[in-house]
């Protein structure tokens, strides 16, 4: 919890009764549909794709995804889809 307070990361519980349309769109891009589903956003989204995280996540994992985007957020040069997979 530390790390998502340091980045500022806000985490979101989406309840899809209502089957918005933004919702069937990030489904749609990471090739689901329905949920639940993990998924990432960038703080440069929708220029860098949303990160989908599939399965159980363990911390490390986690903790994987929150450094590429700190990375982001420090200005590298780096694109997400550039930088390896948790």
């Amino acid at each position: 919890m530390a790390k998502l307070r340091e980045l500022d990361v806000e985490l979101v519980v989406v309840d899809d009764t209502l089957r918005e349309q933004r919702i069937a769109r990030d489904l749609l891009r990471v090739d689901r549909s329905i949920i639940p589903v993990n998924l990432i956003y960038p703080p440069n989204y929708p220029e860098e794709p949303c990160i989908l995280l599939e399965g159980l996540i363990s911390p490390g994992d986690a903790l994987k995804v929150l450094a590429r985007m700190e990375l982001i957020q420090n200005g590298s040069s780096e694109s997400l889809a550039s930088l390896p997979t948790p």
